[in-house]
C-alpha cells in the first residue's frame, strides 16, 4: 500500500512535489496527505536541548503510556496502587508528575536554585510563558523540566525495584548536569552575554 501511494508521486521517473528531488521528509508528508497541524507540545518534547531518552520519556508522558501503577493494575499485572515515592495516593501520570509530594519537593528545590518566580514550574508550557526571559532561556528551562520528569520516573523505578527513595537533591544534581550537557550542544556565540551570565550564576556553564 505504501509503495502504491509513493508511486503516485512520481511521473516520468521524477518526484513531482518538489521538482524531481525526493527526500524522506517529502515522502512522509506525501503519505500523510492531510496536512495535520503539529501537536502543541511538539517543540517541547523534541527540542534540540533534550537528550533523546528524555524526549522519548516526555513523549510517553504526553500520551499517558508510562507503565504507572494504574495502568499495570488494569493489565492485571499488579494489585499495588499506592505511589512508591510518597506512599500517600494512588499512582497515575497526573499524580506522579503534578501532585506527588516528592515531585513537588523536587520542583520547589530546582525552582529555588534557578531563581524562577511563580507557580507551575513542573509544566514546560508555563516555562514558555515566562516574562523577562529570553527565548533561549525559556527553551532551556523547558529542557530542564523535561529532564526533571525523566529523573522522577527513574527515581520511581529505583524505589520500586530497590525499595529505596533517592534524596531530592540527587534529582536536582542530575537535572543540572543534564542542563550543562545540553548547553554543550550550542556554540558559545549562539548564547547572548546576558544568558551566559544567567547560566554561569546557576552553575550551568
Amino acid at each position: 500500500m505504501v509503495r502504491e501511494k509513493l508511486a503516485a508521486g512520481y511521473s516520468n521517473g521524477q518526484w513531482q512535489p518538489k521538482g524531481g528531488y525526493y527526500t524522506i521528509e517529502d515522502g512522509y508528508k506525501w503519505l500523510r496527505q492531510d496536512n495535520s497541524p503539529k501537536v502543541t507540545w511538539f517543540n517541547i518534547v523534541w527540542s534540540k536541548l533534550n537528550t533523546p531518552k528524555h524526549a522519548f520519556n516526555a513523549w510517553l508522558i504526553r500520551h499517558g503510556r508510562l507503565l504507572t501503577l494504574d495502568r499495570l493494575s488494569k493489565m492485571g499485572i499488579t494489585d499495588q496502587s499506592t505511589c512508591y515515592l510518597c506512599g500517600l495516593q494512588d499512582e497515575d501520570h497526573d499524580h506522579l508528575f503534578r501532585k506527588c509530594i516528592y515531585t513537588c519537593i523536587c520542583y520547589a528545590r530546582l525552582q529555588s536554585w534557578l531563581g524562577i518566580q511563580g507557580s507551575g514550574f513542573g509544566s514546560a508550557e508555563q516555562m514558555l510563558k515566562l516574562r523577562h526571559c529570553s527565548g533561549f532561556l525559556r527553551k532551556l528551562l523547558c529542557s530542564l523540566v523535561v529532564a526533571t520528569h525523566y529523573h522522577i520516573w527513574h527515581a520511581r523505578n529505583i524505589c520500586r525495584v530497590e525499595q529505596r527513595v533517592l534524596h531530592p537533591k540527587l534529582i536536582i544534581q542530575a537535572v543540572l548536569e543534564d542542563g550543562r550537557l545540553a548547553l554543550l550542544k550550542y556554540k558559545y556565540f549562539q548564547i547572548s552575554q546576558h544568558d551566559r551570565e544567567w547560566c554561569n550564576l546557576r552553575g550551568l556553564m
